[in-house]
C-alpha cells in the first residue's frame, strides 16, 4: 500500500497543475455569481468540435428529488463548479425530453411509446437510474456513465479522475485515497 501511495504521489507530481490547480481556482472576478456554464448537447457538440474538452452530461428528469438535490448542493460547490467550467463543457440533458438529438451522425429520438429518449438509453447503457453523470471524451466518444447522486467531495474525484486523464497512471481504486490525502492537504 504504501508503494502504490509513493507512486501516485509521483504520477500527481508529474502532472503539476493538472490536478492542484482546480481545487482553488477562482476563475471570476471577487463577488461575482459563480455558477456551472450549463450547455444543451448539440451546442456542446459544436464546442467540442471547434475547440477539443471533454463533456460532462448530467442526465436527470423533472421529477427526480436526487436530481434537485444535487443542482442545490453538489453543482453549487466552489470546487466543482471551477472544475467543472474550467476542464468540461457541462451539458443538462432531460431524458423525457422530446427534442430529436443528432449524436455521432444518427437521429435520437423519444418514441411514441417510451418515456425516454433514445440517446438517454444508449448513454445509459439501457440502465435508466437518475440522476446519472455521463462522461465523454473530447472526440464525443463515451467514457462512462455513473449513476447516482453525488455529493460534491465524491463529484470532485470523478472530475479530477476523468477530467486529468488520471486513468492513464493510476487505478480508480488506488486513486480514491490519494484524492482524499491531497483535499484534506489543500
Amino acid at each position: 500500500m504504501k508503494r502504490i501511495i509513493v507512486l501516485a504521489f509521483a504520477v500527481i507530481a508529474s502532472l503539476g497543475s493538472a490536478f492542484s490547480q482546480p481545487m482553488a481556482v477562482n476563475t471570476q472576478p471577487a463577488g461575482a455569481a459563480k455558477e456551472i456554464k450549463w450547455h444543451s448537447l448539440q451546442e456542446a457538440l459544436k464546442m467540442a468540435a471547434s475547440s477539443p474538452k471533454k463533456i460532462f452530461i448530467d442526465v436527470y428528469t423533472d421529477w427526480c428529488g436526487w436530481c434537485k438535490r444535487m443542482d442545490a448542493t453538489t453543482f453549487k460547490d466552489p470546487m466543482v463548479i471551477d472544475y467543472m467550467n474550467k476542464y468540461f463543457i457541462a451539458v443538462k440533458f432531460n431524458s423525457e425530453k422530446e427534442d430529436t438529438i443528432t449524436y455521432k451522425g444518427k437521429l435520437y429520438i423519444k418514441q411514441p411509446d417510451s418515456k425516454v429518449n433514445d440517446l438517454a438509453i444508449f448513454f445509459l447503457n439501457s440502465k435508466m437510474s437518475y440522476p446519472t453523470t455521463v462522461y465523454l471524451n473530447e472526440n464525443a466518444d463515451l467514457i462512462q456513465p455513473i449513476p447516482g447522486y453525488r455529493e460534491a467531495t465524491e463529484m470532485g474525484m470523478f472530475l479530477t479522475y476523468i477530467g486529468a486523464d488520471m486513468a492513464r497512471w493510476i487505478t480508480w481504486e488506488n486513486y480514491q485515497p490519494v484524492y482524499k490525502i491531497i483535499k484534506d492537504a489543500n
